[in-house]
């Protein structure tokens, strides 16, 4: 993992350009997920309500401990500073990843 220290202005500058692209409706790639949504900040839209409305794919049937949980963990150098925010469709390496930005108190930032 590479770390990187970016002045916290800068990162919420860059956070704050971030938009969803889209693969061509033609070619080798696939169409992007329509289900991943970018959380450009605090609780997903300016009225930090928290409510995604346009979700579809998550269910009370399909929300449970069978099929639905923790994919993975990530240490961190100290305790997180803010909501992790998610850039959905970032082309990195020829592909598209959905990225996720964690800040910590010690104004590290991990991607």
């Amino acid at each position: 993992m590479t770390r990187r220290k970016l002045p916290l202005s800068l990162v919420f500058l860059l956070l704050g350009t971030c938009r969803d692209s889209s693969a061509p409706a033609t070619g080798t790639k696939p169409p992007p997920n329509p289900q991943s949504v970018s959380v450009l900040t605090q609780h997903n839209d300016n009225t930090r309500a928290g409510w995604n409305d346009n979700e579809t794919a998550l269910t009370t049937t399909n929300v449970n401990v069978q099929q639905f949980g923790e994919v993975f963990t990530l240490a961190v150098d100290d305790q997180v500073y803010a909501q992790p925010l998610v850039v959905s469709h970032v082309n990195i390496g020829g592909s598209d990843h959905n990225v996720v930005f964690v800040a910590t108190v010690n104004n590290t930032l991990y991607a």
